[in-house]
């Protein structure tokens, strides 16, 4: 069964699907039926809380994009109704399954660069990526909550600190041509800084910066994680660096096998049909998507106000 309320979506779906599936234009009467198990909310973001209350209602299982919500509020309503349900509920954060996060995440957890000290990320997008609604902060989209809210939750994933303050400028015209800077100060004593921009270049880049080296991923162009030492890399350290790439030549065929070349988002869908049998997960749960959203809501609040915000 698919849903969806435009009608080139829905003739696009019946071509990929051409077994006879269901397409029909509004989610709620796809809800009304008594033949489902579970659902993918992949609706605009302004409707994420809405959709999954009310699978949660029906006890199904739900996957839901990211962001969770778009307000504090209806973010704590979904996790009532998945507390209610006590059906399997997570969320789309995907890129916790892409094979160089998670290296990069066993590299740090390892102590392979020492206690972490800074995280830096950058995460843009052109304009042509960033059309409809996912332009309007007022719609569900905007560059925190697109863009942000990944990169908030990979950085309480990679180091397993939460943010305790933020500060968060926001520069250029309309939401789809933001440029956004947010620091934060991490309990750990740690500090990370997220640039995010619209409008601008494909660019997905994470570096995590220890008393002992330091790591740094390029989705888009890295085939495995780059660890540097304190020192300024010889020939040798080199050498070794295009060595170890070539065992990585695997997940650059799954790359480029696999749809927009991010193997991650099938990868989270098994885990989630998975979870839905019973198989124990450790994928994103709700209560990670409510964090992200916090950390979001909160550098707006910074932005807006031109304060560090603090975050209980």
């Amino acid at each position: 069964m698919i849903a969806d309320a435009s009608d080139e979506a829905r003739k696009r779906a019946s071509e990929l699907t051409g077994n006879g599936v269901p397409v029909i234009a509004d989610w709620r009467d796809a809800l009304g039926r008594d033949d489902l198990d579970g659902v993918i909310v992949a609706l605009p973001s302004a409707l994420h809380a809405e959709a999954a209350c009310a699978a949660f209602a029906r006890r199904l299982h739900v996957y839901v994009e990211k962001p969770l919500a778009t307000s504090a509020s209806d973010a704590q309503a979904v996790l009532a109704a998945h507390r209610a349900a006590g059906t399997f509920g997570t969320v789309g954060f995907n890129y916790r399954f892409n094979p160089l996060y998670r290296e990069l995440r066993a590299q740090v957890r390892s102590g392979a660069i020492g206690n972490v000290r800074v995280v830096r990320t950058i995460f843009s997008s052109p304009r042509r990526a960033t059309t409809g609604w996912r332009e309007s902060r007022g719609k569900g989209g905007g560059v925190l909550l697109e863009l942000g809210s990944h990169h908030a939750d990979l950085i309480r994933w990679l180091t397993g600190a939460e943010t305790a303050t933020i500060q968060c400028l926001v520069t250029g015209g309309d939401d789809a041509s933001q440029c956004t800077s947010v620091h934060l100060g991490l309990d750990s004593g740690a500090s990370a800084q997220m640039l995010l921009a619209f409008g601008t270049i494909a660019e997905d880049r994470v570096e995590v910066i220890g008393d002992g080296g330091a790591i740094h991923v390029n989705r888009y162009r890295s085939l495995m994680p780059e660890v540097r030492g304190v020192d300024v890399p010889g020939r040798i350290d080199t050498v070794k660096g295009l060595w170890r790439s070539l065992a990585h030549l695997p997940y650059l065929l799954a790359k480029m096998a696999s749809p927009w070349h991010e193997p991650s988002h099938a990868t989270a869908l098994d885990r989630f049909v998975g979870g839905t049998q019973g198989v124990a997960s450790d994928g994103p749960t709700l209560a990670d998507g409510l964090a992200s959203l916090r950390i979001v809501l909160a550098a707006e609040e910074s932005a807006a106000s031109g304060r560090t915000v603090l975050l209980e």
